[in-house]
């Protein structure tokens, strides 16, 4: 009997630190995903900054109300995705909003033009 429980205290130590780098592997790989959809999302947006500047600085064309509204319908899934697991995928809620309220402006001015 006490070789039985010798045996599984070895166990338990030796699995202890498995499990450990486990989470650590986890953890590295949420804050790479976490970093690589910050750096879509910026591009994202950026690319509708220059059309909403035009557009609020300017007074120039919008893009058509099509693709606005059609990307801003995409990002409303998006972030229906995000909210749904805020926890691991808070960045994307926050690129999904900006995105939400650029691409919505840009997409009520088209209408109004």
């Amino acid at each position: 009997m006490k070789q039985l429980n010798k045996n599984f205290g070895i166990v338990g130590r030796d699995y202890l630190p498995h499990l450990e780098e486990i989470k650590r592997i986890e953890k590295q790989k949420t804050r790479t995903d976490n970093a690589l959809v910050f750096c879509g999302l910026i591009l994202v947006n950026v690319a509708t900054f220059p059309s909403l500047f035009n557009v609020l600085v300017y007074g120039s064309t919008p893009p058509p109300a099509s693709l606005t509204g059609l990307v801003m319908c995409g990002l409303c899934f998006y972030m229906a995705r995000a909210i749904r697991n805020y926890r691991t995928e808070w960045v994307y809620a926050v690129g999904e909003f900006i995105g939400i309220c650029s691409n919505g402006f840009l997409f009520v001015y088209a209408l109004t033009v």
